[in-house]
C-alpha cells in the first residue's frame, strides 16, 4: 500500500468539521469510472443550456455553484468516486465550503494535472498515427480478400437476375 501512495500523492484536506480527509489523483484502473461520471456530468452542463466555458470564473476557477446546481447528484457520485465516501457522508457530513474544496481539488490532481495532459496528448498522437498506418497483417489481407469474395458473387448474381431493356 505504501508503493501506491508513492505514486499517487495525496492532498491532505481538513473538513470543518475537523475530519483529515486525504485527497489522490484517481488510479488508472478507475479511469473509465471516472470518465462516466465526467460525462455525466457535461451531459446535465450541456443539457441545461449553459456553455461550459462560462463555469470558469476570470482567476480561471470553475464556478462551482453553477455546477452544483445543474448536476449535484453527478458531482456526488464523481466525488463518492474518488474519495471512496458514501453519497450520504456528502449531505450529512460535509458544510457547503468543504463540498466546493473538494471538488476544486479532485478537479485540479485528476483533469488539471498538466502531466496527465501531455501524457494523454502523447498517447492520442500515437494512436492517430497508428491508425494512418496501413494495416499488413497476412491475416487482415485474407480477411479483407474473404469479405470481398463473398460479396462479389451477391452482387453478379443481382445483376445477371435483372432483366436488360431488350429482354423486356
Amino acid at each position: 500500500m505504501s508503493e501506491l501512495k508513492k505514486l499517487l500523492p495525496g492532498e491532505k484536506y481538513t473538513t470543518v468539521s475537523g475530519e483529515k480527509i486525504i485527497v489522490s489523483p484517481i488510479p488508472f484502473g478507475k479511469t473509465i469510472d471516472y470518465v462516466d461520471a465526467i460525462s455525466a456530468i457535461m451531459q446535465r452542463i450541456t443539457g441545461s443550456g449553459l456553455n461550459v466555458a462560462t463555469l470558469l470564473n476570470k482567476d480561471s476557477s470553475i464556478d462551482t455553484v453553477a455546477i452544483f446546481k445543474v448536476a449535484f447528484e453527478e458531482v456526488v457520485n464523481l466525488m463518492s468516486l474518488v474519495l471512496g465516501k458514501p453519497k450520504e457522508w456528502f449531505t450529512e457530513s460535509i458544510d457547503f465550503s468543504d463540498g466546493c474544496a473538494l471538488l476544486e481539488i479532485i478537479i485540479r490532481q485528476n483533469v488539471d494535472n498538466e502531466r496527465a495532459k501531455k501524457n494523454l496528448k502523447a498517447l492520442t498522437g500515437r494512436f492517430s498515427s497508428l491508425l494512418q498506418i496501413p494495416f499488413k497483417s497476412s491475416l487482415a489481407q485474407a480477411i479483407a480478400g474473404q469479405k470481398s469474395k463473398d460479396i462479389q458473387p451477391e452482387r453478379s448474381n443481382s445483376l445477371q437476375k435483372a432483366p436488360s431493356s431488350s429482354e423486356k
